[in-house]
């Protein structure tokens, strides 16, 4: 791959992150619905490990 393509690819994966990030947390604090507590404890996981994944990406060079 191109060195410019990888950039490319990085801030596209970053924006994918940073839109999954932006669900899961609207879903915990906004939610219009109720949620079992097991169900909140594994969206809260999932959350984490996107939160980690956007953290990396930009530790790469991500610019999102």
């Amino acid at each position: 791959m191109p060195v410019g393509q990888q950039g490319s690819v990085l801030d596209l994966a970053a924006t994918a992150e940073a839109l999954s990030v932006t669900l899961y947390a609207q879903v915990l604090s906004r939610g219009s619905f109720v949620l079992t507590p097991d169900t909140a404890d594994d969206l809260r996981g999932v959350l984490a490990a996107e939160a980690h994944h956007l953290e990396l990406l930009r530790s790469l060079g991500a610019a999102r």
